[in-house]
């Protein structure tokens, strides 16, 4: 299971609201099958929930699917936001990374 900080959650839900994601769609992290610098890429896009979807919830919303690919490959890995020159990115790293929000 991917763990999801809460700052990282308010600004899914906030991405999500700002998307007008229509009735039935949601947020799911996938791994892409497009390779980036050696490295497989993650992608959050819209669409259905699928079978096996791990439901990530902010209250009583499910706010973001993760694929059963990407719970089992990033497994106890932590979705955060960083600071960088450009804003606040989403981060996904292992669990001793500790907490990068800034806010």
């Amino acid at each position: 299971m991917i763990i999801v900080t809460e700052e990282a959650k308010r600004l899914v839900r906030t991405t999500a609201r700002a998307a007008d994601i229509s009735e039935g769609m949601s947020l799911r992290l996938e791994k892409n099958r497009t390779i980036w610098h050696d490295e497989p890429k993650v992608v959050m896009e819209v669409g259905e929930p699928r079978e096996g979807d791990e439901p990530v919830e902010l209250g009583s919303d499910a706010l973001l699917y993760v694929s059963p690919v990407m719970s089992a490959t990033y497994d106890g890995c932590v979705l955060d936001l960083e600071e960088t020159p450009k804003g606040l990115a989403i981060t996904l790293g292992p669990p001793e990374a500790g907490t990068n929000a800034r806010g």
